[in-house]
């Protein structure tokens, strides 16, 4: 079976923060696997009679997703029930996601090449749990273990880290420090 991973937190996250790159670019690597990642863009949405609509798809979020957002703030258990809703969805179209374990209580797990190009994983994602995910991993960004290093990175130059995690990554930047070197080097 050919998995393409889909990782939650991944290194390149700030990258991904700081460049605005679209959710779930996907490109083909040499064993012919799609690959993307989870990390969305952001958790602004189109609004259609009172929904959300996924961007990937257009897909209106679940009812279970919207009361998630409700109040604004998304728990542990609320963001752990959107996954399994999105994997149950994903598997009632036929398909299985790989948990590959979870880093600062994010998710990483691998979806078969087969349901991205069927559609049926960015249609589950949007439907059960983009707008809970976008939410959840930038509120514990600050607490990763990039951020983390980052800090540590500029601690160990003079420089005090600034609050938040994409803002180490652009002091990184613009003290000309390579921010993939701070993570490599812990």
């Amino acid at each position: 079976m050919s998995l393409g991973l889909r990782a939650g937190k991944g290194a390149a996250f700030a990258i991904v923060l700081a460049l605005i790159v679209p959710a779930c670019a996907a490109d083909k690597n040499v064993s012919g696997e799609t690959g993307g990642s989870a990390r969305p863009s952001s958790p602004a949405t189109s609004l259609d009679a009172g929904g959300r609509l996924g961007p990937l798809t257009g897909t209106p979020a679940s009812a279970e997703q919207l009361a998630a957002l409700a109040d604004d703030k998304i728990t542990y258990d609320e963001y752990v029930a959107a996954y399994r809703r999105y994997a149950s969805c994903v598997a009632a179209g036929g398909y299985q996601i790989v948990e590959q374990g979870q880093t600062n209580q994010v998710f990483h797990y691998a979806v078969p090449a087969a349901a991205v190009d069927s559609g049926v994983n960015d249609t589950c994602y949007d439907k059960e749990f983009y707008f809970v995910d976008s939410q959840w991993q930038v509120s514990v960004e600050d607490t990763s273990d990039e951020a983390r290093r980052y800090a540590e990175c500029l601690n160990a130059k003079g420089i005090t880290p600034a609050e938040h995690a994409k803002d180490r990554y652009q002091q990184l930047l613009d003290a000309g420090i390579d921010p993939q070197a701070c993570l490599s080097s812990q």
